[in-house]
């Protein structure tokens, strides 16, 4: 399972493990162990083999807070500097 997030915060994956995805609630362990939220946020989501059909390239971030909580701050935390 990849966490992908759309820097422009829209436009969220719609295929299998979406946000309301059948899958989600087929696997609630899946949901809890990847602390999974379903704000539109940009961040989503999808199986490698999913993104391997969509996508042949991306750009990783490695300085990531541990916690997807922290991580929507700092996404608030831009938005107020621009």
């Amino acid at each position: 399972m990849l966490c992908m997030r759309n820097p422009w915060r829209y436009h969220e994956w719609n295929g299998r493990w979406s946000d309301g995805s059948e899958e989600w609630e087929e696997h609630p362990e899946v949901a809890e162990a990847l602390q999974k939220e379903t704000d539109n946020d940009g961040i989503f989501w999808m199986e490698f083999s999913d993104w391997k059909s969509v996508w042949s390239e991306m750009n990783i971030i490695t300085d990531i807070p541990a916690k997807r909580s922290l991580f929507h701050t700092e996404l608030d935390d831009e938005d107020q500097e621009e």
